[in-house]
C-alpha cells in the first residue's frame, strides 16, 4: 500500500500573518477530520513567515476530492490574499510502511 504525501510551502506577507494563521488553523482542523487524510502536520520555518504543511492521503483520488472540499477552497482563497509569492506544491507516493504515525 502507498500513501500520497503532499507538501505545501508558503511564504506569507508579514502584514497578513494573523489572517493566514487563522485560516491555516481552520484548514488543519478541517483536514484532520476526514478518514482519508492519514496524517497532517504543519511547521513554521525559522524566518517566521514561511510555513510547510505535510499531508498524507490514502489515495490520489482522495486527495483530489479534498481539493474540491469547502475547507480546501477557503484556504486557497486566503492564500491568494496573504502569500508573498506562489506556494510551492509537491506530491510523491510513499510506501505506507514508511509511515509510523498510526490511527487509533
Amino acid at each position: 500500500m502507498h500513501l500520497q504525501l503532499v507538501r505545501q510551502e508558503m511564504a506569507v506577507c508579514p502584514e497578513q500573518l494573523s489572517e493566514f494563521l487563522d485560516s491555516l488553523r481552520q484548514y488543519l482542523r478541517g483536514t484532520a477530520g476526514p478518514r482519508s487524510c492519514f496524517h497532517i502536520a504543519a511547521g513554521r520555518l525559522s524566518d517566521g513567515f514561511t510555513f510547510v504543511v505535510y499531508e498524507f492521503w490514502e489515495t490520489e483520488e482522495e486527495w483530489k476530492r479534498h481539493l474540491q472540499s469547502p475547507v480546501c477552497k477557503a484556504f486557497r482563497h486566503i492564500k491568494v490574499d496573504t502569500l508573498s509569492q506562489p506556494e510551492a506544491l509537491s506530491r510523491i507516493s510513499v510506501p505506507a510502511a514508511w509511515c509510523t504515525v498510526g490511527r487509533d
